[in-house]
């Protein structure tokens, strides 16, 4: 039996940025190395040449987040430019990462928001909170997949769900909608996400 699970508009807001299932950044806003591997990882797994990563490939590659971090493609592009010059220019991985960064405080930053705006009166998210807000997810999940998430986070104080246990119930759901893509990612849009 399959149940529909529909991202809060607030969740919508970021849906398709760069999103980890662990925190990224360290408390100096700074990615954290088990980050900067994943990232560096991501960047040599797509690059177009041993130099770097065209334009296009880092297009395509944010577009994967974009539920996340919901920059559109001429944001996206104005990234790349931002740090490669030349009109056919590569960007290397330094230069990715920059960028990876940026993005990745964005979504970091959406998933704050969210979960600010979802807070009851008295300043807490009680489980009917955070069920709105997995109602109004745009996708289609089982209802396996949906008890396994849930399941890993029995712990939790349903009265009071701290932002650290809403971001990585999100993260989790977030890695189930792409994992639902993974074909689509590997074989259409020839991208290589090894952590999906």
């Amino acid at each position: 039996m399959s149940f529909y699970i529909f991202i809060i508009m607030y969740l919508a807001s970021f849906s398709n940025a760069i999103i980890f299932k662990y925190l990224p950044l360290n408390e100096i806003g700074e990615l954290t190395d088990t980050c900067r591997t994943d990232l560096e990882k991501l960047f040599n797994n797509n690059k177009n040449k041993e130099e770097g990563m065209d334009c296009k490939k880092f297009i395509k590659l944010l577009s994967v987040f974009k539920m996340a971090h919901l920059l559109d493609e001429a944001f996206i592009r104005g990234l790349f430019k931002e740090e490669v010059i030349e009109k056919n220019g590569l960007m290397t991985l330094e230069q990715f990462l920059n960028q990876a960064k940026l993005v990745v405080k964005i979504t970091e930053w959406r998933i704050n928001n969210s979960y600010e705006k979802m807070l009851n009166l008295d300043k807490r998210m009680i489980k009917n909170e955070l069920t709105k807000s997995i109602e109004k997810f745009k996708t289609r999940i089982t209802q396996d997949e949906a008890n396994e998430i849930m399941t890993r986070f029995d712990d939790i104080n349903a009265q009071d769900i701290g932002m650290q246990a809403f971001r990585n119930i999100y993260a989790n759901l977030y890695y189930v909608i792409l994992g639902h893509s993974k074909e689509h990612i590997h074989n259409k849009l020839e991208l290589v996400i090894h952590f999906i």
